[in-house]
C-alpha cells in the first residue's frame, strides 16, 4: 500500500482536533503527525476505531506514530489519544485525534486476520528511536548501539478489556535491558463485504432413483366428448327368408241386400227363376258367384238339362242349395 502521512494540527487551547487527510481502508503502513505544540522526545498514543471499549497503544515521536493497520481495516473512524508528559513536574497534556477513514471494498492480496505482530513492531521501533536519540544526546551513541542490539523484546495477550502495559527489567549481570509488552486482544473487526460468486461446479453424478410413491386419488370424470362423425353406410345384407304366412283376418261386416231383380222366365215345366239376380260383394267368394252365374246361364236354356248349385237367400244369409232342371219337368 502506498504510505500516506495524516496530520493533527493542535494547541494549548484545542486538544480536539481532526487530522487532515483522511485515510483509506485497507492502506497499510499509515503515519500520524502531530504538530502545533513542543513534542517530548516519547510518548504514549493509544488507537482504537470509534465506539470500540479497548485500545492499541504505540509510541510516538517527533517524526511521527505508525497508525495499527487492523483499525485501518475496518473502514470505521479511528480516535488517537495521545498522553504528553511536560518537564519533571510531569504535567500531563491529553489529545483528542479524530482520522476519518474512507471505505472501500477489499484489495486482491490483503490478509485479514487479526495479527498483533504490527503492534509490537510499532512499539519497538518507537523504543529504538528514542533509546538513539537518548543516546545521541548523551554522546553515547556507540553505547547505545549496543545496547539496543542486545536489547530482548517480550511480549503477552492480555483481555480486551485490560489496559496495554510496558515492563521493563535489566540483567544485573549482562545489563541487557528487557522489554515486556501486555497487548489487549483487539475486538473482532465487521464481517467484510460478500465477494463475487463463483464458477458453477460441474454437475455431479445421477442419484439413485427413490421409491415410487403411492397412488393418488382418482380424480374427478372428464366432460363427455364431442360426438363423431358419422359413418359410411355397411353394405346390403342378404335377403333374409319368407316368413310363415299369417293367421286369416276376420270377415268383415255383411254388406246391405240388393235390389231384387225382376221375375225371371218361365220354363215349360213353370220353373221360375231370376237370371239378373245381383250379390252382395263380399257376402260370398267370386269363385262361388262364377259358378252360380254359369248355373244361371244353363237354367236360361230348357230343352238342356242342368245340375249345379245356386244361391238362395233365406233372409239372414245367402245359402247354396242343389239344382236339377229337367225338361218339361219341374224341381
Amino acid at each position: 500500500m502506498a504510505l500516506n502521512v495524516t496530520t493533527a494540527t493542535v494547541t494549548e487551547n484545542d486538544i480536539n482536533v481532526v487530522a487532515l487527510p483522511p485515510l483509506a481502508q485497507w492502506d497499510e503502513g499509515q503515519i500520524l503527525m502531530i504538530e502545533g505544540v513542543e513534542l517530548p522526545e516519547s510518548f504514549r498514543v493509544d488507537f482504537s476505531n470509534k465506539g470500540d471499549s479497548s485500545t492499541i497503544p504505540a509510541v510516538g515521536t517527533p517524526e511521527g506514530v505508525l497508525i495499527p493497520n487492523a483499525l485501518l481495516k475496518t473502514g470505521k473512524p479511528i480516535m488517537a489519544y495521545a498522553v504528553l508528559f511536560e518537564g519533571i513536574a510531569d504535567k500531563e497534556t491529553e489529545y483528542w485525534i479524530t482520522i476519518n477513514v474512507k471505505a472501500r471494498p477489499v484489495p486482491t492480496g490483503v490478509d485479514l486476520s487479526d495479527d498483533q505482530s504490527e503492534v509490537i513492531d510499532n512499539i519497538i521501533r518507537s523504543v529504538n528511536t528514542s533509546a538513539i536519540r537518548a543516546a545521541n544526546a548523551a554522546g553515547e551513541a556507540e553505547a547505545a548501539s549496543q545496547a539496543i542490539q542486545d536489547m530482548t523484546v517480550t511480549s503477552e495477550t492480555l483481555d480486551p478489556n485490560a489496559p496495554a502495559s510496558v515492563e521493563q527489567s535489566v540483567d544485573p549481570e549482562t545489563g541487557v535491558v528487557n522489554l515486556n509488552f501486555g497487548i489487549p486482544k483487539g475486538s473482532k473487526g465487521d464481517t467484510g463485504s460478500v465477494g463475487p460468486q463463483g464458477p458453477v461446479g460441474p454437475q455431479g453424478p445421477q442419484g439413485i432413483q427413490g421409491p415410487q410413491g403411492v397412488q393418488g386419488e382418482r380424480g374427478p370424470q372428464g366432460e363427455t366428448g364431442a360426438t363423431g362423425t358419422k359413418g359410411d353406410t355397411g353394405a346390403k345384407g342378404d335377403k333374409g327368408d319368407k316368413g310363415d304366412k299369417g293367421d286369416t283376418g276376420a270377415t268383415g261386416p255383411q254388406g246391405p241386400q240388393g235390389p231384387k231383380g225382376d221375375p225371371g222366365a218361365t220354363d215349360a215345366g213353370g220353373v221360375s227363376y231370376d237370371s239378373t239376380a245381383t250379390y252382395q260383394a263380399g257376402s260370398v267368394g267370386a269363385e262361388l258367384q262364377e259358378q252360380t252365374r254359369q248355373l244361371n246361364d244353363k237354367i236360361t236354356s230348357p230343352t238342356s238339362p242342368a245340375s249345379g248349385a245356386f244361391l238362395v237367400w233365406n233372409g239372414t244369409a245367402w245359402v247354396a242349395q242343389t239344382l236339377s232342371v229337367w225338361q218339361g219337368g219341374s224341381y
